[in-house]
């Protein structure tokens, strides 16, 4: 709420009052709440920079003229800092501020006159002006919001202060909120992480991980290093150390400005000032951030350069010119690989070619002839100097052949990375992507490199300064948890975006994101509950308030600083921890409070009634962070399996006893909470006299079985994406496929011909061997001798490496020719988790046998195979004549052979209303035509229909698009309507 709002907002806006309006009168009962988010920087920015614009320059200010206000725009507020679909050119920062670089002409451009922007230097004043001027401007436009539910965010409002610091003493309790020194963008001048709502330019952007290699500048110095007993280093920045074993040289721009400085271990790097600024954030020097600048240099100072690098077989190379090096990446000194990257051979091939290039700049002949690349990666079709030879291949003659060393690297890069073999000692025959972590490991380790970090491309902060990456205590959000992460990923696949290219989005953001520091020093917000020093930031308090949309008319009643007088009378300092597990945690106790208990009660039934969340409407380019956030956030109080797989209800008696089990482990570490427990299930004589529950034996069968069940429907799922990709074809046109409704699932009760026999070996000689298998060529050689083997070979030992694996994780089992339990059983019973959680209409669990030879080929015992499919059907009506329950009419399809359960199941799935299925009744009309059209008499919802039977089975013409109903030998035409009653 730094300003007015905007056409964007308008567009995010009409998706909501569009989709309220039409839901409305399909007889939904919808929820539009508005809040206005002040927490973060952006504010107390703006405040701070009019407070210095006025000590500067007056009130109201006398600015300078055009030329020295170019000077103060921070470079590159217009720079494309992302290449993705969901991110514009511009940030909101630089959208907003148009043009202008003061605050005072931002603010004027608003509207305001000189004595009111005074008052915006209080950054308070901004949440009193804003946030009006944007209801009175949507209700202008008539927006179908209650307002009764409207607030600000920051402490400023003391209920949202409460609620904010709820959620954080949750999330800790919860171990997702964790402590300590975290790589993070960081903007030195406001002196806390710079994160992407702080941000004037570069949001999504990241630190970008280096290897810091150190070449030792070698004895004896030329008379511009006079050095006491120091040693002098060209730092270089890389992102390939597995190269390293390559050198031939370094490369130095000759009329880059470098900085040799002092780093904490008394060592004297060199580099750019930028590098430098970066790196003593990051523990290189003595004082965080100062850099202690001994000298500076220009890069035509350090040609010639004799240098010791780490891992290459040349014991001196040589600093030599390179003229296209950047400043704004890196350090300014690049390492040379001739071999395996077409820039650096392209360039050692300019210098030794051109000796008018190498008396320019004073370098000898023994710096660069002697120099040859070295082969240390093997890259299939490319050999193993993959550099040149593309270089040859394209015919590029020199460096400035810009275009095509781009070509060059793209064929040889990523094809290195994934599919290189190294070629060195020490890591012959390894793949170099599995390689790089342990080499850079080896080389910090031995003092030759250290990690260094810098942000992936320009970052602006909103006091426009450029920032870095530090290395920082911190608070941070640990997105990067494995269980958290698959948790929300789960989430995700229940979501509708609505396109696949937001699903995607989605599912990148999920798969790279990791630690979000959630902690800052300055700006608006809420305090940390445990740590004060620290302020809550705004991708941090923004991710549940739908949550507090559901009870905030009750608590502020329509205030939106939450200060005026509470509807039902409640205090914020009465709304404690206990009191919003209550509202929130349907298991929670009634919380120790003088607030009413209806009080209570109320604000629970207003939450339970209309969470969770039905729509969120949102701009992409908050995928990445803010979306991302919410599912994660939303996830965090976990369900177990029981719960996930007991669709049609727990069993009492179980969630009882694991309560009970539960309460007396728990008893020796918190007794009187386990007591207050023990009193909740009646018992009636204390915990401190029941005894220690004993174990009972542990079902191994029963443990696999449920392991079998959460692989397969995992399997299930992944075959279910791939069956949704669109097929390629050579036009390049791509149709989505339709979404299954059916899907066989076929399992073996034994192996396939081919797979029997060579289980039936591996057994035998595991038996013979003591539990030892012989080598592969022992066992190929007696597989090859078996007739009835010879087709199949290609697949037999590809089998065989399978099982060895398995047999060295689950034992010798996986020898086993058939499962110790029945597959098809397990399926069965668990049918309807996995027909719900794969959105299916219907599953069917057959044998392999009756199958077609490619299924029973690829389906073998623990494996079943699918085959998804979707089924024709009829679209009918299903209208709901009752008033006043919330419930609507809808469309379904009707599909041969459907029973009335598969119709009420079908409904159910559209109308979350509908929680038991048990209560639903379906009728038809008595006359199908002039029945929709009767007006419904309120009390005789059933007049004119006839109740659908349990053994009523419906049938469809697909060319007619006409439903018939079947029951007990009588055939009636349903029309295009039914009717469902809830009791």
């Amino acid at each position: 709420m730094n300003g007015r709002l905007h056409l964007g907002h308008t567009f995010s806006l009409s998706k909501c009052e569009f989709a309220v309006g039409y839901q409305s009168l399909k007889g939904r009962k919808c929820l539009f709440p508005f809040g206005l988010h002040c927490t973060g920087m952006p504010i107390k920015a703006c405040a701070d920079k009019l407070k210095r614009e006025m000590e500067l320059y007056g009130t109201p200010p006398q600015f300078p003229d055009d030329e020295e206000e170019e000077k103060e725009k921070p470079k590159g507020s217009d720079e494309i800092i992302i290449k993705d679909k969901a991110k514009g050119k511009k940030s909101k920062a630089v959208a907003k501020a148009g043009s202008s670089s003061f605050q005072w002409d931002i603010m004027r451009s608003l509207g305001l006159d000189d004595k009111e922007i005074v008052r915006f230097a209080n950054a308070e004043h901004w949440l009193e002006y804003f946030p009006p001027l944007a209801i009175k401007d949507l209700k202008k436009m008539g927006v179908k919001v209650d307002w009764r539910r409207s607030f600000i965010t920051t402490d400023v409002n003391p209920f949202y202060d409460s609620f904010v610091r709820w959620q954080f003493v949750t999330l800790k309790e919860r171990k997702k909120i964790k402590f300590g020194k975290r790589y993070t963008i960081y903007s030195p001048k406001d002196g806390q992480p710079c994160m992407d709502h702080d941000r004037q330019t570069g949001e999504g952007v990241g630190p970008q991980e280096y290897t810091l290699i150190k070449m030792k500048i070698v004895e004896p110095y030329t008379a511009k290093f006079k050095s006491k007993g120091k040693n002098l280093f060209l730092v270089a920045a890389t992102l390939r150390p597995e190269t390293m074993f390559g050198q031939t040289n370094c490369w130095v721009r000759p009329d880059m400005k470098y900085v040799a400085f002092e780093t904490a271990s008394g060592d004297v790097f060199i580099s750019t000032r930028r590098s430098a600024r970066n790196m003593s954030f990051q523990g290189f020097t003595k004082e965080n951030g100062v850099v202690p600048v001994i000298m500076e240099i220009l890069g035509q100072d350090l040609l010639g350069c004799a240098l010791s690098a780490p891992l290459t077989s040349y014991k001196i190379i040589y600093a030599l010119p390179m003229l296209t090096i950047k400043e704004d990446k890196g350090t300014g000194v690049v390492t040379s690989v001739p071999s395996d990257a077409p820039d650096d051979i392209a360039a050692l091939r300019d210098i030794k070619k051109k000796q008018a290039l190498r008396e320019k700049y004073g370098i000898e002949d023994k710096m660069v002839l002697p120099f040859e690349p070295i082969p240390i990666i093997e890259i299939p079709g490319y050999g193993n100097l993959s550099a040149p030879l593309v270089c040859d291949e394209l015919k590029i003659q020199s460096q400035n052949d810009k275009e095509k060393l781009v070509e060059a690297k793209e064929k040889v890069y990523l094809k290195g990375f994934y599919e290189g073999i190294m070629l060195v000692d020490g890591y012959k025959g390894q793949k170099v992507q599995d390689v790089k972590k342990p080499i850079q490991k080896m080389m910090v380790e031995k003092g030759e490199a250290m990690i260094y970090m810098e942000p992936e491309k320009q970052v602006m902060s909103r006091s426009a300064d450029e920032c870095v990456v530090a290395l920082c205590d911190q608070w941070y959000l640990d997105y990067g948890d494995a269980e958290w992460k698959k948790q929300a990923t789960e989430a995700l696949k229940s979501l509708e975006t609505f396109c696949e290219e937001t699903r995607r989005n989605f599912e990148a953001t999920l798969a790279w994101l990791q630690e979000h520091a959630c902690s800052r020093t300055y700006g608006l917000g809420t305090r940390l509950p445990w740590d004060e020093q620290w302020l809550i930031e705004s991708l941090s308090d923004s991710t549940i308030y739908m949550a507090y949309y559901t009870v905030a008319h009750l608590l502020q009643g329509g205030v939106l600083n939450g200060r005026g007088d509470s509807p039902l009378g409640i205090k914020p300092e009465q709304m404690t921890r206990e009191v919003w597990d209550f509202i929130f945690f349907k298991t929670a106790p009634f919380p120790k409070t003088d607030i009413p208990k209806e009080h209570l009660q109320k604000l629970r039934r207003e939450f339970e009634y209309w969470y969770p969340v039905d729509v969120r409407v949102s701009g992409k380019d908050l995928v990445p962070n803010h979306l991302s956030y919410f599912l994660y956030n939303h996830v965090a109080a976990a369900k177990d399996k029981y719960r996930e797989l007991a669709i049609e209800g727990m069993h009492r008696d179980l969630v009882f006893q694991f309560i009970e089990r539960q309460t007396l482990l728990l008893a020796p570490i918190c007794p009187h909470l386990c007591e207050y427990t023990w009193g909740l299930l009646v018992k009636t004589s204390s915990l401190m006299k029941a005894s220690w529950p004993a174990a009972g034996p542990v079902d191994e069968i029963l443990v696999r079985s449920s392991q079998y069940l959460m692989e397969t429907a995992h399997d299930l799922r992944l075959r279910l994406k791939a069956y949704m990709l669109p097929p390629k074809n050579k036009k390049g046109d791509t149709k989505p496929q339709v979404k299954p409704s059916h899907c066989n699932i076929y399992v073996a009760k034994s192996y396939p011909p081919w797979q029997h026999s060579a289980l039936s070996l591996l057994g035998k000689h595991y038996r013979s061997n003591n539990g030892v298998l012989p080598d592969n060529k022992v066992i190929a050689g007696e597989l090859g001798a078996l007739p009835e083997l010879k087709k199949y070979m290609k697949r037999v030992m590809p089998f065989v490496a399978m099982i060895k694996e398995n047999l060295e994780k689950n034992g010798p089992r996986v020898l086993d020719l058939e499962l110790e339990f029945d597959e098809r059983t397990v399926l069965m019973e668990n049918l309807v988790y996995l027909t719900n959680s794969l959105e299916l209409e219907q599953i069917d669990v057959l044998f392999a046998t009756e199958a077609d030879d490619k299924v029973k080929e690829d389906c073998c015992p623990g494996k079943p195979f699918s085959v998804f499919r979707s089924e024709p059907g009829v679209c009918v009506s299903l209208v709901n004549p009752q008033p006043s329950n919330g419930l609507f009419s809808t469309k379904v399809d009707i599909r041969q052979g459907d029973s009335k359960d598969n119709v009420i199941r079908r409904l159910a799935k559209v109308n979350r209303l509908i929680k038991d299925l048990s209560q639903v009744k379906l009728m038809r009309y008595e006359d199908p035509v002039l029945g929709p059209r009767r007006v419904p008499v309120l009390g005789q919802e059933e007049k004119g229909k006839l109740p659908i039977s349990e053994k009523s089975v419906f049938h469809v013409n697909l060319e007619e698009k006409r439903v018939t109903l079947a029951d007990n030998g009588l055939t009636v035409d349903i029309g295009d309507t039914l009717v469902y009653l809830i009791h």
